[in-house]
Formats: C-alpha cells, sequence, structure tokens
C-alpha cells in the first residue's frame, strides 16, 4: 500500500530518491527497536546531538525505502551528518507542529459562541 506521508521530507543521493517521515508506525517501528518513544528519542537528541546510535535508529524508523540501520547509516554517510540532522529536524517539525500563538485551546474552536441558557437549562 503507497500512501502519501503527510509531512514527509524528500532528498535525494545519487539519482534515488528517499522521503524522511516520522509516521505513526515510523514511531512504533522505533519504539519496538529503542525500547522508548519517538518523543523520548528526540528529546535526547536535543541534549544529545553526538547520539549516533539514535540519530541512525530515528532515520532508519522514518525511512520506508530501508531495510535494515546500516543501511540508514550508509545514507547518513552519503548526505553527511549536517544534512542528514536538517532533514531530520524538518521531519520533526512537520510532525510535531507548534501551535498558532492565536490558535483557540484545544477542544474549542475559534470564533463560536456556548449555548446561552435559558431558564430551562
Amino acid at each position: 500500500m503507497s500512501v502519501k506521508k503527510r509531512g514527509a521530507i524528500p532528498f535525494e543521493i545519487e539519482g534515488q530518491h528517499y522521503s524522511l517521515a516520522l509516521t505513526t508506525n515510523a514511531m512504533c517501528r522505533y519504539q519496538d527497536k529503542a525500547g522508548e518513544t519517538m518523543l523520548a528519542g528526540l528529546e535526547v537528541l536535543q541534549r544529545d546531538h553526538g547520539d549516533l546510535m539514535r540519530i541512525r535508529r530515528i532515520f532508519w524508523a522514518a525511512l520506508s525505502e530501508v531495510e535494515t540501520e546500516e543501511d540508514a547509516g550508509d545514507l547518513i554517510d552519503a548526505i553527511g551528518m549536517t544534512k542528514a540532522a536538517e532533514i531530520l529536524g524538518q521531519a520533526a517539525f512537520a510532525a510535531f507542529p507548534q501551535p498558532e500563538a492565536d490558535a483557540a485551546p484545544a477542544g474549542k474552536r475559534r470564533g463560536v459562541k456556548p449555548p446561552r441558557k435559558t431558564a430551562a437549562t
């Protein structure tokens, strides 16, 4: 089943097209292999940028085009760690967008007034 992935970040290596997306399946794939949630892994990377195993594992989980973590590592080597980190950062922002400053709180629609109370209610 081939479905366009929301928030997928495309990149190319030697004419081969890839896309990195932190989808639900990617997050489950990562958690199954790493024993921690994707969010926990990303939080650790914010503090410890040199955790190469975690970077490679997240990259692997988010790429549907590769079979093994070693394959993901080869792609990271081909594009360079700086570019890989940039792509991973873009994918994280796409998967977990920040709410707009003027957005309504969760569960409340903007511009909708609550119903008026009447004597019967």
